[in-house]
């Protein structure tokens, strides 16, 4: 009884985070560039009529507030459900549902970066001659942050794989993990090898943005392997009632930390964005 009621604290808490806070959130940032930057001063940031994107940050409301509704009302029968089977499954599903308007979001940035490109009619470009390098993006620790976690995580999965558990899936745990941070590490160094999506991004901006992807990534890897660390134990020690808690603290943890390290971006020069000369300016989120 107490683990349910603990999951339901957790669930409703996931459910207002990512569906009502963090939206919340991005809108005031996206309204704070609209009103600072507006089309007449800044038309590079615009390749869309301004009406476009207000309609979208429209749109972007709606969709969290039906999803917030959509996880309220599992919300809702788990708490009148007597059994209260295992609603793990439930609450990533939730969460993958929550995921879909800020994906739409980075789609609808992406389609903008691309416009921006089309509409771009400098003769004249410049461009970095100093080649990127990993340690310009991460740091020692960070490398070492990433592989502590991996190496702990298969350290626990060989210790549990001698106990001979018929559920255990053994290596192939291990091998998954790989694969999940070896796909992360890809996407990283196609940001930082790659050209900048957006033509008017200043070379340092380029590079403050992958920092705050190799951040993400940090996250991501080290909330992966605890994760997997915490299911794997709790079924090992039998305390399958508190898997859907841990999900939903899973989920939760990513959603902020992907606010924090990526959404919550750091001063941007939004100068460059001005049909004329620019100056130094920024905009703090």
């Amino acid at each position: 009884m107490h683990d349910n009621v603990l999951f339901s604290i957790a669930f409703l808490s996931q459910i207002l985070l990512v569906s009502v806070w963090l939206p919340a959130k991005v809108l005031a940032h996206a309204r704070t560039i609209l009103e600072l930057c507006p089309p007449d001063q800044f038309p590079r940031l615009y390749p869309k009529p301004v009406a476009v994107y207000e309609r979208s940050l429209v749109h972007f409301t709606w969709l969290n507030g039906v999803i917030c509704l959509i996880g309220l009302f599992f919300w809702v029968i788990f708490n009148f459900d007597a059994t209260n089977d295992d609603y793990a499954g439930i609450a990533w599903g939730i969460f993958m549902l929550q995921s879909v308007p800020f994906i739409l979001l980075e789609v609808f940035t992406f389609r903008t970066w691309k416009l921006m490109r089309d509409a771009d009619d400098r003769t004249r470009r410049s461009a970095s001659l100093t080649p990127r390098r990993l340690t310009d993006v991460m740091s020692p620790l960070q490398m070492s942050v990433v592989a502590a976690s991996f190496v702990a995580f298969s350290a626990l999965v060989l210790t549990i794989d001698q106990f001979n558990f018929p559920w255990f899936g053994g290596l192939l745990n291990i091998v998954i993990m790989g694969g999940g941070y070896v796909t992360l590490w890809g996407i990283v160094m196609w940001n930082l090898h790659g050209r900048s999506r957006d033509p008017y991004m200043q070379e340092q901006d380029h590079i403050n943005r992958v920092r705050r992807l190799v951040r993400q990534f940090l996250l991501v890897c080290v909330a992966l392997a605890a994760y997997g660390m915490v299911t794997i134990t709790l079924q090992a020690l039998e305390l399958h009632e508190y898997k859907q808690l841990a999900m939903s603290l899973y989920c939760q943890l990513l959603a902020l930390g992907s606010f924090y390290t990526f959404y919550r971006a750091e001063d941007i020069n939004y100068e460059v964005y001005r049909s004329g000369p620019t100056a130094a300016n920024t905009i703090a989120s």
